[in-house]
């Protein structure tokens, strides 16, 4: 899990150029160790189940498998890997959802300096479990 040396994050999202541009934000950040992918939720558990990332940062609204269902699967499999739902919508209901899952809900087009602070403080929250 958690390494000394900085962050695994698992970036998921059904668009490349998002998934792409993120990660490399993500990377060049120095408290960032590690960033892998995964296009859809399904990629997702399989990514977690083989690299088991320190935290999941995913889309909500992907094909096949959608970021909430995915996120449900993750936390009762990998209970200790840290999940940061985000998009673009900011409904009510998408946030109880995230609540229920103990997942942290981040919307996007946020600085990247406060993504990086929710993947840390995700990741400090799941240490202690």
């Amino acid at each position: 899990m958690t390494s000394p040396d900085g962050i695994h994050v698992l970036v998921v999202d059904d668009v490349e150029v998002i998934r792409t541009s993120v990660g490399a934000l993500l990377a060049a950040h120095p408290s960032i160790r590690e960033v892998t992918f995964a296009e859809d939720g399904h990629a997702a558990i399989q990514a977690v189940a083989e690299r088991t990332p320190d935290v999941v940062l995913m889309d909500l609204r992907m094909p096949r498998l959608d970021g909430l269902s995915a996120a449900r699967i993750i936390r009762r499999r990998f209970p200790r890997v840290g999940i940061v739902i985000h998009s673009a919508y900011e409904q009510e209901t998408m946030l109880a959802k995230t609540d229920e899952l103990d997942v942290t809900y981040f919307t996007k087009g946020r600085p990247v300096r406060d993504l990086v602070a929710v993947l840390e403080e995700t990741v400090a929250r799941r240490s202690v479990l």
